[in-house]
């Protein structure tokens, strides 16, 4: 939820949400700072205020601002709507300065909050300060302290605050390195932390070391105002490093990307083409890969790091605009999550209905103007909200031991051939030796294991790559196939094979065929498949004779107490993809030359689909506008087996992936 210091678009927002069944909203570095104090275009290097004290704080923090504040916290609690916080999130804190030094091409990255708050005592007090003014503030409109209010379900310390390997980074650790090393310390560098040599083994030991203690402080001050939220923090990486720290805590938090579009390239890059973003006319990169065909990496690579024995938010995540694929993100990633049993998918970007028309854009992520976004969110609410989806009854945990942390390993995630078990049962991470700062849960999970190889994480670290070329990579997952049959995690049914091609999960609800790019879904209310080619698909009670493009189709009872076979009232969501008028791309689609505007245009394609049912009449059909309301009735027919639907939405008046099918109730 974007905060915005008015009352009457922060009551509209809020009965936005209650209407679309949203229980906890997010606060992504909400600004309470008096406007004199909000220097555009100053850097940190430029900073002329950076609070200290209380007194100091009540002089930059805006009453107007935090009255507002206070008015949101209260109308969200009287509306059961819980708020996770990200405490701060700006990389310049909690100061005058405003600009983050690579928007305006400056390096700063050794000099920011993000890197500083593990050595610098001044932003250390800053962060510190600014926290415990916020949670010992009494809300003006409940009367409740904030560290008191049960509303703030979760706090987060920093928002990606994970260490970067880039020199200018890593030169905040400088002097601190210097004195854990003594004399003769080498330059702290990622080949450094990358080496198994006596001295990359201390860098490791140095940044874990910084980690750990940076958290028992964060957790310290928190703690000290009173305040029971469940708190998180490194909430961006994969890495080996990065596990001893998130098991201090209480919450896994966990953020991923398909087709993210990171930092728009300088002007100056080649080829140039200026693209209109929120971000001024930049060079825009726009990935065509099906995440499903890509192995399902960007969900896999963060299952793989959560925790077995605490709550697990996906507090980021989205299949970006303008992929084409991303159809894919509604049945694959809620599915899954559901699987692996994560206790909250909150994706970022803007999630609520707007008046005025918004391109699809790279940098808007998950975007509720994009209609195949609204698709897939609706099958979340479905698959993973209503629970129709199964958690596996059986899990597989990774153990990162200090003999992997003393190892080359230390800056590597786990390999493929472990994450892609989170598509069979649900996966976890613990690192062995650390005792968690607040109680957690006890999991007995039903086989542990210690890695044997890895993979490269790389980029800004949020991706990893096979990069062990060990010959044995094969064997190792084969074993852990049958390893997982014997203990009993895959039945005997179980289509599984030992090449990664074929992935069903423990409870046969979920089929994942990589090279294909397809995965079918099949429960007692909802079932759907994600499709490639025109070819057949039986999935339960509901069969996809024809579709003659790349889509996800999902078909769901509305009735939660009925199957689809019985149920009255069903919803079909046929999600193919979206593109702005006047859009343009390179001729390998790789490159945007420019976005488009209004209208948005859907890609039309046909769809035959049956469902197995003893109803007697035909149902009524209806493609739906975006709100939910009825655009057109469409003709079906019922026959002695059930109900087939042939669609062609090039004839329909409106796009719309959504459709309504009704039979008459029994009486």
């Amino acid at each position: 939820m974007q905060f915005v210091p008015d009352p009457q678009k922060i009551a509209n927002d809020i009965k936005q949400l209650k209407q679309l069944g949203i229980n906890l909203v997010r606060f992504h570095g909400p600004v309470y700072a008096k406007n004199k104090y909000r220097r555009f275009g100053v850097t940190i290097d430029q900073a002329k205020m950076i609070p200290q004290s209380q007194e100091e704080f009540r002089e930059y923090f805006d009453e107007q601002k935090l009255r507002a504040f206070d008015y949101a916290l209260a109308e969200l609690s009287k509306n059961g709507i819980y708020v996770f916080w990200d405490l701060m999130s700006s990389y310049c804190g909690w100061t005058d300065a405003l600009q983050s030094g690579h928007w305006v091409g400056k390096d700063l990255l050794g000099k920011q909050f993000h890197a500083q708050l593990y050595v610098n005592e001044t932003f250390r007090r800053n962060w510190a300060e600014g926290v415990k003014y916020l949670l010992n503030r009494v809300n003006t409109v409940n009367g409740r302290r904030y560290a008191d209010d049960p509303v703030l379900a979760f706090l987060l310390f920093m928002n990606e605050q994970d260490f970067r390997v880039s020199p200018s980074y890593l030169s905040a650790f400088t002097p601190e390195w210097e004195k854990f090393y003594g004399p003769g310390a080498p330059k702290l560098s990622e080949q450094l932390l990358k080496s198994d040599t006596p001295a990359g083994r201390k860098a490791g030991e140095f940044m874990q070391k910084k980690i750990q203690e940076l958290t028992r402080f964060y957790h310290g001050v928190v703690r000290s105002t009173g305040c029971k939220a469940l708190l998180t923090n490194w909430d961006l990486y994969m890495r080996m490093i990065d596990a001893p720290g998130r098991e201090l805590l209480e919450v896994s938090t966990l953020h991923t990307y398909h087709g993210h579009a990171g930092l728009p390239l300088p002007a100056k890059s080649v080829p140039g083409y200026p693209v209109q973003t929120t971000h001024g006319a930049k060079e825009v990169y726009r990935n065509i890969r099906s995440s499903l065909r890509s192995n399902g990496h960007y969900l896999a690579r963060i299952l793989a790091k959560q925790s077995l024995n605490r709550p697990v938010l996906v507090t980021e995540y989205a299949d970006c605009a303008p992929n084409p694929y991303r159809h894919e993100m509604g049945l694959f990633f809620s599915g899954y999550a559901t699987l692996n049993g994560i206790s909250l998918l909150l994706p970022h970007g803007n999630l609520l209905p707007e008046l005025n028309f918004r391109p699809v854009a790279p940098h808007n992520y998950a975007d509720f103007c994009d209609p195949i976004f609204r698709a897939s969110d609706a099958v979340s609410a479905f698959a993973f909200l209503r629970g129709d989806v199964a958690e596996s009854p059986h899990s597989v945990e990774f153990t990162v031991t200090p003999e992997i942390l003393r190892s080359a390993h230390r800056l590597d995630a786990l390999a493929a051939e472990y994450t892609m078990l989170g598509f069979l049962t649900r996966i976890g991470v613990r690192a062995t030796g650390v005792k968690p700062l607040d109680p957690v849960g006890n999991v007995s999970p039903n086989l542990s294991l210690t890695p044997q190889i890895f993979s490269r994480a790389y980029g800004t670290s949020v991706e990893a790559v096979t990069s062990d070329a060990r010959r044995d990579r094969p064997a190792i997952y084969a074993d852990m196939i049958r390893r997982l049959r014997k203990q009993g995690v895959l039945p005997k049914t179980n289509r599984t094979d030992e090449k990664g091609t074929i992935l069903e999960s423990d409870t046969g609800e979920l089929l994942f065929e990589p090279d294909r790019g397809t995965l079918r879904v099949v429960t007692p209310r909802l079932a759907g498949a994600v499709l490639k080619e025109n070819r057949p698909v039986t999935a339960g009670a509901v069969r996809i004779e024809n579709c003659s493009v790349p889509s996800s189709v999902t078909l769901v009872s509305l009735e939660a107490e009925k199957t689809l076979s019985d149920a009255n009232r069903l919803l079909l969501v046929f999600a193919t993809d979206a593109v702005n008028c006047g859009m343009a791309t390179t001729k390998d689609g790789k490159r945007l030359l420019a976005l488009g505007g209004a209208p948005l245009l859907m890609r039309t394609g046909k769809l035959t689909i049956s469902l197995a049912n003893r109803h007697a009449t035909p149902p009524a059909v209806y493609a739906l506008h975006l709100d939910g309301s009825r655009a057109e009735q469409l003709p079906v027919r019922q026959t002695a087996d059930g109900m087939k639907l042939e669609l062609d939405t090039a004839k329909l008046q409106y796009g719309t992936p959504f459709f309504e099918i009704l039979y008459p109730e029994k009486r």
